[in-house]
This record gives C-alpha cells, sequence and structure tokens, in this order.
C-alpha cells in the first residue's frame, strides 16, 4: 500500500500514512489482490465447516452457524492480521 500520500480536502492538507487514494485505478487492483490472499484460509476454514464465504471487490461475506463465543473467536482471529483489514459482525 501506498505511505506518506499527501492530499488537501476543503482547502486543508492531509498526511495520509496507510492506504490507497480512492478512487484510484491502482486501488481496486491493489485492494483485490490484498483480499485473494487474505481470504485464502478463511474459505478454508469455512468450506471445512459447511459454510459459505463469499466476497465483492474488498467486502467477504461469511455464511456458518457457530456458537456466539467461537464467532468472537473467529473474528478475533482474523482481525490479528498485518494488512490493517478488519471484519466486522453484520
Amino acid at each position: 500500500m501506498v505511505q506518506n500520500k499527501y492530499f488537501s480536502y476543503n482547502d486543508k492538507y492531509y498526511h495520509q500514512v496507510c492506504g490507497s487514494a480512492m478512487g484510484s485505478p491502482l486501488t481496486l487492483i491493489i485492494a483485490n489482490c490484498y483480499m485473494f490472499f487474505f481470504e485464502q484460509d478463511i474459505v478454508k476454514q469455512i468450506n471445512n465447516s459447511n459454510g459459505l464465504c463469499l466476497r465483492y471487490i474488498d467486502d467477504i461475506y461469511v455464511l456458518r452457524s457457530m456458537r456466539k463465543i467461537l464467532v468472537m473467536k473467529f473474528k478475533f482471529t482474523l482481525n490479528c492480521n498485518e494488512l490493517e483489514l478488519k471484519m466486522y459482525n453484520v
């Protein structure tokens, strides 16, 4: 991802320390590459437990029947990554 990017908004300048610019043609390609590698372990876990894992651009949808404590543990494990990607309950 891009580091030390600067941009202006409403006559103010901002320093973006991580990520890439929204709307950049390169952003979609980078997001797809990141998600491909990030989702590999998730897909294996879900497919082995009769669940369903779907991805749309940079969103991952996981459908799986499990107890609440296991959902919390699963989400915590996924959120411990170096890519600064986070999973949320819907």
